[in-house]
């Protein structure tokens, strides 16, 4: 099989399955790509890591028919340091050479055989969404996920999605916080329920999301896919599921005592108390006609800052980490932010919209005085 194509499409496609495709893995097909054809002006090119596998079609002027694998690391270094507008890929049994208008470049294949069973096809419920909206909801929420902590639950590696009739819910939770956001999808017919997905799955098929106005999304029994224009990904389910968090969010957000504030200008006073705070990063709140937000345990000095805010309810003060309430501002886009604050948990919810809520855990924090030895 003999393919010919620009040089700049194939390195895009490479370069987003190099976010699938395992890098020193005990398995060496693994660190190849599966490239087919039935000839035509299309190849399919296939990588897997057995949590994500990845299909992305690349447009070629193909001769002959084949499958084989080929490694990707290499070939995909040389693409991007070549001048060249076209590439040919000729592939044989046992190697597939690059070449471009004066280079020559040769690797060698493996045995399809070697390439564990994977799923690169699922059946089941369709749904046709916008990938901004889809995007946007992501980014507001996964950042309350823990993917890479051993201690945290569970829950945490994932996302959670809810699919009910007329919207789609999207939940995130490490345990300490949480954040819930939505968006309407007008036709969904049904309820197709709930399922959780990796996160490090979905932060690798990004490309494949953004890539398109409109994506589907297909729901089968083991498996969540994502198709766009760029190809199809398939998401392996995990089989956890966030505890019910519906009473929490009524509870977080069914108090008197709230604040209105300018996002960016909370952010900044956030940002630079996080700087000189403490490894636990622990803020004190103290919320009146206005709010003051203080350091906390530095033995070295003491940070404060004071930020307007509309303020009702009875004074309270409060003392939570600045950088789970960071992570929350600085995924949003709005304006102006609402605090719902009370002993056991802080909420903050957008003012123009109620489709995001975000709750987290405050802190217990001894009074500071004498010790009793001295």
């Amino acid at each position: 099989m003999k393919l010919t194509a620009k040089r700049q499409k194939v390195t895009e496609k490479l370069s987003i399955m190099s976010k699938i495709v395992r890098k020193n893995s005990i398995m060496p097909a693994l660190e190849g790509i599966i490239v087919s054809s039935n000839s035509g002006d299309q190849v399919e090119v296939k990588g897997s890591n057995l949590r994500t596998n990845l299909t992305l079609r690349v447009t070629a002027t193909v001769e002959g028919s084949g499958t084989h694998i080929i490694p990707l690391k290499g070939l995909l270094d040389i693409l991007r340091k070549l001048p060249d507008e076209y590439v040919v890929l000729h592939f044989k049994e046992s190697e597939v050479k690059l070449y471009a208008k004066s280079s020559e470049y040769s690797f060698r294949t493996y045995i399809p055989d070697e390439y564990p069973d994977v799923t690169w096809n699922i059946e089941g419920t369709r749904l046709s969404i916008a990938s901004k909206d889809i995007l946007e909801c992501l980014g507001e929420t996964s950042f309350a996920t823990s993917p890479n902590s051993e201690y945290a639950p569970s829950y945490s590696q994932g996302i959670q999605m809810e699919v009910s009739k007329g919207r789609i819910t999207i939940a995130a939770s490490d345990g300490q916080r949480l954040a819930v956001g939505y968006f309407s999808v007008d036709d969904i017919a049904e309820d197709i329920g709930i399922c959780a997905i990796p996160i490090l799955s979905l932060n690798e098929i990004t490309p494949v999301i953004s890539g398109s106005e409109i994506i589907d999304l297909i729901f089968g029994d083991r498996y969540v896919a994502v198709e766009s224009s760029l190809g199809v990904a398939v998401l392996s389910k995990l089989n956890v599921r966030i505890p019910d968090y519906g009473p929490v969010i009524k509870k977080a957000t069914s108090v008197d005592e709230n604040a209105v504030f300018d996002r960016m200008q909370l952010v900044g006073a956030l940002d630079r108390l996080m700087s000189v705070s403490s490894d636990s990063y622990l803020v004190k709140a103290s919320f009146d006609e206005t709010s003051i937000f203080e350091t906390v345990g530095l033995s070295s000095g003491a940070g404060s800052e004071r930020v307007e805010c509309e303020y009702s309810g009875n004074p309270i003060t409060v003392h939570f980490s600045i950088r789970h309430v960071l992570g929350a501002l600085k995924s949003l886009s709005e304006e102006k932010v609402v605090f719902f604050i009370q002993d056991s948990m802080v909420a903050i919810r957008k003012c123009s919209t109620d489709n995001f809520v975000y709750v987290v855990s405050t802190a217990s924090v001894a009074e500071e005085g004498p010790s009793e030895y001295e």
